[in-house]
């Protein structure tokens, strides 16, 4: 035998070592991971409705900013650990101006101020939780119009998300 034979088989052999030690054949399984991710479930108001009555208004009188009422509302998350979230407030918007919410009277509008500063209908802003801005609901007409007397309602739906 020469010395190429003998590498040869050697190498031969090395190469089919895998194939002896398993006995010829091997066998696999797929492993497949599969689970979901929660997170700690965060809830406005405890999931019940707030209702905002602003009694009796004036027609002249809602110019300025006169009939405003503190929105009450809280969040609470169940893990209660601080985290940045989007809070909006969602609605129709209303022809006396885009960023208000409509209501059932043609020419009258909510606006809504989070701490002091205009909360356009139906745009996100960032919070950082557990903080929470103070939110005051505002009645805003059409300038030179002549309210009709009567009820009015408006109805908006307050958003969070969060990661």
């Amino acid at each position: 035998m020469t010395l190429t034979m003998l590498f040869r088989t050697g190498c031969a052999a090395l190469l089919c070592l895998p194939l002896m030690v398993s006995g010829g054949s091997y066998t696999y399984i797929d492993v497949y991971v599969r689970g979901e991710i929660f997170i700690a479930p965060c809830k406005i108001n405890q999931g019940n409705n707030i209702l905002i009555d602003f009694k009796d208004v004036t027609t002249t009188r809602i110019d300025n900013d006169n009939y405003r009422e503190k929105l009450d509302y809280r969040i609470e998350c169940q893990d209660n650990r601080a985290r940045a979230m989007k809070l909006y407030i969602t609605g129709t918007s209303s022809s006396v101006d885009s960023r208000y919410l409509s209501t059932s009277v043609s020419d009258l509008a909510v606006k809504f101020l989070a701490d002091n500063k205009l909360m356009p209908l139906n745009e996100k802003m960032t919070i950082q939780y557990p903080v929470q801005p103070e939110i005051m609901v505002i009645l805003a007409k059409k300038p030179a119009v002549k309210l009709p007397a009567g009820e009015f309602n408006a109805t908006a739906t307050i958003h969070i998300d969060y990661e």
